[in-house]
């Protein structure tokens, strides 16, 4: 956990590389907001599909951590257009709770 509450919200790490959805391989990057210092955290795992050698960012979905109690809490997903009705975002959802 000190890991997560010590991140910068400039970087990103690797959370899972070895996913597939669709025709994609997924990349996924857990990400720290930029947030109220006086709140939980923000996170996102943000995901990202494999397509001639390129990454191509599909959508993410956002929640909070509290580093206190080891919870999270959903805040949202969002899946970009062109990748709506791949089941983007039920993917996210269960890499969350995974």
């Amino acid at each position: 956990m000190s890991i997560l509450e010590n991140m910068n919200p400039k970087d990103q790490i690797v959370y899972d590389d070895r996913a597939i959805s669709g025709n994609y391989d997924q990349t996924l990057f857990l990400k720290r907001a930029m947030g109220n210092p006086n709140e939980d955290p923000i996170f996102y795992i943000r995901a990202y599909g494999k397509t001639k050698d390129e990454l191509v960012h599909q959508g993410y979905i956002y929640f909070h951590l509290n580093p206190k109690t080891k919870s999270s809490s959903f805040v949202g997903v969002k899946v970009e257009e062109e990748f709506r009705n791949l089941n983007i975002a039920s993917f996210l959802v269960a890499s969350w709770i995974d």
